[in-house]
C-alpha cells in the first residue's frame, strides 16, 4: 500500500459557503476512514513507515470530521438567540460516544479491537433535530420569559404588549378582574342590517313568544335571515344572555316567514338597548366549580321537545353555558330534567379533565337542580314503570354520582341560574339572572 500524501483540510470561511454539502463531506471522509482502517488492520505485507503515515492521516480525518460536525451545529443555531441557544449537558451536539456508530475521540488501542462500522449518520448530526427530539428540554427552552420576546429555533416573534384586541373580543384588564365584550362587533352588525337606530326593548324576546313553522306567513328572504342568525350565533360567545332566543330562532332556518325575523329583529332591538354589555372574570375569586341544570316541558310547539339549559361557573366567572333543544320527547318534567342533568354532567366531566391538565382536581362536584323528583331517580336506580324507557345514555350520570364525581342537589326554582337559558322570562327575573350571570355594563366599575 503506498503512502497518502497529507491533505490540508478546507477553509473554514469555504465550508460555511457549502454548509448544505457538508454531510455529504462527513459521509465521505468517514467511509474513507474506515476504509483506510481496515486496511491497516488486515494488510500485513506494508511496511511499519507506510502505516505510521496513514494513521497520521486518520488522525487529521477525525479532526476534519469533528469541525465539519461542529460547523453544521454553528450554522443551525445562526438565527438562535444568546438566551436559547445554550443547551444542558445531555444536549451537547459534540458528544460523540451518543449513538453516532464508532467513537472518533477513543483511545487508538481500542481502535484495533473493534470491528470497521460506519461512523457517520446524516440524519442524526443534524443537532436541531436531536434535540427536538430529546424530552430532557431545559424550561427556558420550552417556556421561555413571558415578558420576552417569544424566540423560537428559526425565528423570532415580537410580544406586542398587553392583549386588548382579539378575533373581535375586547378585553379591558383591570385591577378588579377582566372584562370581555364584542362592543365594535355588534356596532358593525346593527349597521350592516340596518338596525342601528332601531329602539331598544329590555328583553330579547317576547314573555308569551311561541315560534311555530308558519306555513301560511310571508316567506323572507333566506339568505339575509340566516346570514343574521351566524351574526347573533358568533355574538353569543360575550352575550349568553341572547343564547335561547337566537336558538330558538336559528330553528327555522330552512323556510323562515315573517313572524320568524320579527323575533329575530327583537333581538337585534334589545342589543341595541345593551350595546356594550359583557362578562366580567373578577380577580380574587375561588376556583369551585359548580353546576346549574335546568328544563322546560315540551315547550317547542312543533315537536313538542323540551330545551336543556345549564351554566357552570369556577368561583363567580361563568366559564361555559348552553341551551340546546333535547333529541327526545319527554313524558313528564322529571323525566326532561332528567336528561337534562345527564347532559350538564358530561359538560362537566369534560372541564374535569381539561382543569386537571392545569393541576386542579375536583371531586364531588355540584351540580344544581330544581326538581326533586329527577334527583331521586338519580340515586335510586330501580326499573320504575314511569322511567324504564328512559334510554341508556342519560343513565350514565348515576355511575358518576356513584363513583363521587358529581352530586347532584337540589336549588330552589328561584336561585335556578339557568332557568334563563330554558324559557323567555319577564323584564325582572331576566334582569337578575343576567346579573348574576356577571353580563354587565362597563361602566358600572368604571
Amino acid at each position: 500500500m503506498s503512502p497518502v500524501k497529507d491533505q490540508v483540510p478546507p477553509k473554514w470561511s469555504h465550508l460555511h459557503h457549502k454548509a448544505k454539502l457538508l454531510p455529504l463531506i462527513i459521509q465521505v471522509q468517514a467511509n474513507l476512514y474506515n476504509n483506510l482502517k481496515f486496511n491497516i488492520n488486515n494488510n500485513n505485507n506494508n511496511n511499519n513507515n507506510n502505516n505510521n503515515q496513514v494513521q497520521v492521516y486518520l488522525n487529521k480525518l477525525k479532526n476534519n470530521i469533528n469541525n465539519y460536525r461542529k460547523l453544521i451545529y454553528l450554522n443551525n443555531q445562526h438565527q438562535v438567540t444568546k438566551s436559547s441557544s445554550s443547551h444542558d449537558d445531555d444536549d451537547a451536539p459534540f458528544n460523540n460516544n451518543e449513538g453516532q456508530g464508532e467513537d472518533l475521540n477513543h483511545d487508538e488501542g481500542q481502535e484495533d479491537s473493534q470491528e470497521s462500522t460506519p461512523i457517520a449518520d446524516t440524519r442524526r448530526e443534524d443537532p436541531t433535530t436531536r434535540h427536538l427530539r430529546l424530552k430532557s428540554h431545559s424550561l427556558r427552552n420550552v417556556i421561555g420569559d413571558l415578558k420576552s420576546k417569544v424566540t423560537t429555533r428559526r425565528f423570532e416573534m415580537s410580544m406586542m404588549g398587553e392583549l386588548k384586541y382579539f378575533l373581535r373580543f375586547e378585553i379591558k384588564q383591570m385591577r378588579q378582574g377582566t372584562f370581555i365584550n364584542q362592543a365594535k362587533y355588534l356596532q358593525d352588525m346593527l349597521k350592516r342590517f340596518d338596525m342601528k337606530d332601531a329602539k331598544g326593548i329590555g328583553t330579547p324576546m317576547h314573555l308569551k313568544c311561541q315560534l311555530s313553522l308558519d306555513e301560511t306567513g310571508k316567506a323572507v328572504d333566506p339568505k339575509l335571515y340566516r346570514s343574521m342568525i351566524g351574526s347573533l350565533l358568533y355574538l353569543c360567545a360575550s352575550r349568553p344572555d341572547i343564547m335561547l332566543s337566537v336558538g330558538m330562532c336559528a330553528r327555522f332556518q330552512a323556510s323562515p316567514k315573517e313572524s320568524h325575523i320579527v323575533a329575530v329583529k327583537r333581538i337585534f332591538r334589545y342589543l341595541v338597548d345593551t350595546p356594550h354589555f359583557g362578562l366580567w372574570y373578577p380577580r380574587d375569586t375561588d376556583f369551585s366549580l359548580v353546576g346549574f341544570t335546568d328544563s322546560d316541558w315540551a315547550g317547542d310547539k312543533v315537536d313538542r321537545k323540551s330545551t336543556s339549559g345549564a351554566c357552570h361557573f369556577l368561583g363567580r366567572s361563568l366559564v361555559c353555558w348552553s341551551s340546546k333543544k333535547q333529541n327526545c320527547v319527554s313524558v313528564s318534567t322529571a323525566e326532561a330534567e332528567y336528561v337534562a342533568a345527564a347532559s350538564s354532567s358530561a359538560q362537566i366531566l369534560w372541564m374535569r379533565l381539561t382543569l386537571w391538565d392545569c393541576g386542579l382536581e375536583y371531586r364531588k362536584v355540584p351540580l344544581l337542580c330544581d326538581n326533586e323528583s329527577t334527583i331521586k331517580i338519580t340515586y335510586n336506580p330501580v326499573l320504575h314503570g314511569k322511567t324504564k324507557h328512559i334510554e341508556i345514555r342519560n343513565h350514565f350520570i348515576r355511575d358518576h354520582i356513584a363513583r363521587g364525581d358529581i352530586v347532584l342537589s337540589f336549588i330552589g326554582t328561584k336561585e335556578q341560574l339557568a332557568d334563563i337559558f330554558t324559557k323567555p322570562l319577564d323584564e325582572k327575573r331576566f334582569i337578575e339572572l343576567r346579573h348574576e350571570l356577571n353580563i354587565i355594563d362597563p361602566s358600572n366599575f368604571a
